[in-house]
């Protein structure tokens, strides 16, 4: 039996906020998003069973707690239904 590398996690680049750089990771492992600033503060949400717009709102707040203005394109690309996140949907995660 072989040993394989299992990815741990999903992460942006640095993205720059500001005066500040800002690292956002899907942690597979722990099951959480987090986000990490130049300055070494770290938040989290956690990624358990909730609608695309209650994870949305989380994440925004999340962003919005360090003053960080985020634009993100609430339509998805990949079905037929395109519902916006900021509206109410049966979707879950």
């Amino acid at each position: 039996m072989r040993n394989r590398t299992v990815p741990k996690n999903l992460a942006s680049s640095t993205i720059p906020a500001g005066t500040e750089l800002l690292e956002i990771e899907f942690d597979l492992i722990d099951q959480r998003l987090a986000r990490r600033t130049s300055t070494g503060e770290q938040r989290a949400v956690a990624l358990e069973p909730q609608t695309v717009v209650d994870f949305y709102g989380r994440v925004m707040a999340m962003l919005t707690n360090l003053d960080i203005a985020v634009s993100i394109d609430t339509v998805p690309g990949e079905t037929l239904i395109r519902p916006a996140f900021g509206r109410c949907c049966p979707c879950r995660l």
